[in-house]
């Protein structure tokens, strides 16, 4: 996952990152604690969670 603007991260194209013997994917998403954030540090991939996991009808959730 890669932080910072919109227009940084657009310059960014690294889909791995090689670490002593191993390759690290690069994620959308991290999961730190049980809290989902995305790279513009936005909830919104844990409110889906919660929502999909809650008793409440449809979300408005992307799968993406």
């Amino acid at each position: 996952m890669w932080l910072g603007s919109q227009q940084q991260r657009a310059k960014v194209n690294v889909l791995e990152v090689p670490v002593v013997s191993a390759r690290i994917d690069v994620s959308e998403t991290v999961c730190n604690l049980g809290i989902i954030a995305d790279s513009q540090l936005t909830l919104s991939a844990q409110q889906c969670v919660v929502v999909a996991t809650t008793s409440y009808g449809s979300s408005n959730c992307s799968s993406d």
